[in-house]
């Protein structure tokens, strides 16, 4: 099953069959979805539901405070990485749809009027 892929049948099927008390096991975390953010949705889905996830790789077992801890860890990166994704710049340096004068013109002109006048 591929992360890229927006239909997940058999994640589909494995969140319809899962009980309570259940352990999910993954080869992965990453392989619980497309990115990062997802994967921590799915868990926390699982997690919310009583189902304990044990990713091999990556030594992490929801079922002990380590495990948890690691999970919140990287919720939080996750959300971090969502935030400068979204807030990310084009090569311009300027807002998309801005009509501001980019990053270099203002380091351009910061640095002409900031210069030590000749001879000094």
């Amino acid at each position: 099953m591929s992360g890229a892929r927006d239909d997940r049948p058999a994640l589909a099927a494995l969140m319809e069959y899962v009980r309570t008390g259940d352990t999910v096991v993954v080869w992965k975390l990453d392989r619980l979805g497309r990115n990062l953010w997802h994967s921590l949705q799915t868990v926390k889905k699982l997690t919310e539901r009583g189902v304990t996830l044990v990713s091999v790789t990556d030594g992490i077992d929801s079922s002990t405070a380590a495990g948890r801890m690691m999970i919140g860890v990287l919720g939080s990166l996750a959300e971090y990485e969502r935030e400068l994704t979204g807030n990310a710049l084009p090569s311009s340096g300027r807002p998309r749809g801005s009509t501001a004068p980019s990053l270099d013109a203002h380091a351009r002109l910061t640095t002409q009027t900031t210069s030590p006048p000749p001879g000094a």
